[in-house]
């Protein structure tokens, strides 16, 4: 058991992927978890409205923070779009539930392809953790990938809907296989929850609780053990520690600013890939002047995150992309092959469409009348996409330091942003570019159209709290413990050592389950 300081309370930040598997997992084998969560608790039935015709001008803002100023960072240079939701199940509430494993390479990119690093553990020893995530979600899925034969899923696969089967079509002339995409939204009733009804409101959060969001699986179950206590609207400033060297307190503001102090007996960071860094650096001290656990130098450094690309056309046929989720997921170019100039790989995903609103507001305010209602009739429902995201390599140039001249909301110097593309990625972009045109040609599509990568907008942000087994080249072990700390634990994306091109919900979660399994 790792070593906890004068309390047996374990405080847990952050209440989203990662935060809600620890809570849950240390709750159910009887340790007293306090969570400090920056966001509120929303309720399906009164703060989610896909109930409403008017879901879209009501839903738009549903996780907007109270202030613009709680979301302060900054970029050195060009630009980097940050995403956060700040609520109780945190980014779960919101995501496109897109639940993939990572691939059984993408924990040995450097023994395998001669770049980066090998992660710490293997798939074969993740992959029971995965498992028992998958089944405490219902993941939706079906054996029918190569590339994760194995794999139970606990609930058949949704049906691929109009907008994908017509993919399907267009990709099999050019001999590529569209699988059926796993997702943690149920496709029939399960634990309680109902099926999902393809309202197509899952960014605006799920009503019906069908998507297997923390804030209605793992944390109400936590909660009814009588051994957590959820402190919402909480921003945590700084970890203090004692003169051994241990975790023995946070300092954060209460709902109402107050600056308070809570004593524990170790912490786990469950932020995500910008504000764990942001935390253990502005949280230095005299025994660590660099930051918190930052002995190696390495806090904040190898940011990574999916480099996306997308194209959109108009078909003939009424698709109704709109009012479904990711149904069809192509995986035959996510790992390294020789005939690329580039190493590792990208996926394919069919991603649904714009609703009504979105498709109007795409007018610009320039047709009225006639020529608006006939530019709706046209397109709406009649347009799908196609989104490709790359795996990239981690750098040291790419990272996250504090801002000492910007604060936020509540005093605390923001994230500073350093980030730009390498040329492995650049050339993966220009043949992602290529091949989801070919695709969507092939299936027929109409007035293509692409959009070309932003970065930050796949809200995936990990690698800057990179776990390893040696403490010079890494900030925490194989089990999220930092080297130098023994009761500080990272949970999230932050101790990925590659971050395939799968998205890394799932990881996410079964590394968090594999950490506090331990932890307790």
């Amino acid at each position: 058991m790792p070593t906890r300081g004068n309390s047996n309370r374990v405080c847990v930040i952050g209440t989203g992927a990662a935060g809600g598997v620890v809570i849950w997992e240390l709750a159910r084998r009887g340790i007293e978890v306090v969570a400090l969560e920056a966001g509120k608790r929303y309720s399906p039935d009164s703060n989610y409205f896909s109930h409403c015709p008017d879901y879209e001008t009501r839903g738009i803002n549903t996780f907007s923070p109270p202030s613009p100023k709680m979301e302060r960072y900054t970029v050195e240079s060009g630009n980097f779009i940050v995403g956060r939701v700040r609520a109780v199940g945190g980014g779960t509430v919101a995501y496109g539930m897109v639940s993939p494993r990572f691939l059984p390479s993408d924990f040995q990119v450097k023994t395998l392809d001669g770049v980066a690093d090998d992660w710490p553990f293997t798939y074969q020893e993740l992959a029971p953790y995965y498992r028992k995530v998958e089944y405490l979600l219902g993941v939706s899925g079906r054996r029918d990938n190569s590339l994760w034969p194995d794999v139970p899923y606990p609930n058949p696969p949704h049906p691929f809907h109009c907008a994908t089967k017509t993919i399907i079509k267009g990709a099999a002339k050019l001999g590529i296989k569209v699988h059926h995409c796993p997702v943690a939204n149920l496709s029939r009733p399960y634990a309680g929850r109902p099926s999902c009804n393809y309202c197509g409101c899952c960014a605006f959060g799920c009503k019906r609780r069908a998507k297997s969001s923390m804030d209605v699986t793992l944390i109400p179950q936590a909660e009814k053990t009588g051994r957590v206590k959820i402190h919402t609207n909480c921003m945590v400033r700084k970890i203090t520690l004692d003169t051994k060297g241990l975790v023995n307190g946070v300092i954060y503001f209460d709902r109402k600013g107050i600056e308070k102090r809570l004593t524990v007996g170790a912490v786990v960071l469950c932020c995500n890939g910008i504000e764990t860094p942001r935390l253990l650096l502005n949280s230095a001290n005299s025994q660590f002047p660099e930051g918190l656990a930052n002995k190696s130098g390495l806090v904040g450094k190898y940011l990574m995150e999916h480099p996306s690309i997308s194209c959109q056309a108009y078909f003939e046929q009424r698709l109704n992309a709109y009012k479904a989720i990711d149904t069809g997921i192509i995986t035959d170019f996510s790992q390294t092959a020789p005939e690329n100039d580039f190493v590792r790989g990208y996926k394919i995903t069919n991603y649904f469409d714009e609703g009504p609103l979105e498709l109007a507001l795409m007018t610009g305010g320039y047709l009225w009348g006639l020529e608006h209602k006939e530019f709706m009739q046209r397109y709406f429902g009649h347009r799908t996409q196609l989104v490709a995201d790359a795996e990239q390599l981690p750098y040291q140039f790419n990272r996250v330091t504090i801002d000492p001249n910007v604060k936020d909301y509540w005093g605390i110097p923001v994230p500073k942003i350093h980030f730009k593309l390498a040329k492995n990625e650049e050339r993966m972009l220009s043949t992602m570019k290529t091949k989801i045109r070919q695709i969507m040609e092939a299936a027929e599509g109409q007035e293509i159209e692409e959009q070309g990568y932003i970065a930050g907008v796949s809200n995936h942000y990990l690698g800057t709290c990179r776990m390893g087994k040696d403490p010079e080249k890494s900030v925490v072990d194989g089990l999220g413990r930092c080297h130098h700390i023994t009761n500080l634990f990272v949970a999230d994306g932050s101790t990925f050592v590659t971050g395939s091109s799968m998205n890394p919900t799932l990881t996410i979660q079964a590394a968090a389950l594999r950490m506090a399994e331990d932890l307790s």
